[in-house]
């Protein structure tokens, strides 16, 4: 009998592919998903857009207030941004679009 070390007795023990999928199998599985969640994508900014449009959007910078050295929480500080598209002015081909 030839000696034969732990590695060669392991891999032949195993099957060729273990642990993995047949790449023929995954492929389209991994093309839908990524196809739904660019889709997801285009949905959320479609509809940000229409919302930012209405005015029904506010953008707000919320902070935590600590000390990390005391681990002390001392509350939190907030700011609200004015996002608001700019009004068209029809007669100033340079106003916002």
């Amino acid at each position: 009998m030839i000696p034969t070390s732990n590695f060669a007795r392991e891999a032949r023990a195993r099957p060729a592919r273990a642990g993995r999928e047949p790449v023929a199998k995954t492929a389209p599985e991994e093309a839908e998903a990524r196809h739904q969640a660019a889709q997801a994508e285009l949905d959320l900014a479609r509809d940000l857009r229409a919302a930012l449009k209405a005015g029904r959007v506010k953008y707000m910078l919320v902070k935590r207030n600590s000390d990390e050295a005391k681990k002390t929480h001392e509350g939190y500080l907030m700011k609200e941004y004015d996002i608001r598209l700019p009004e068209r002015d029809e007669d100033d081909p340079d106003s916002a679009s």
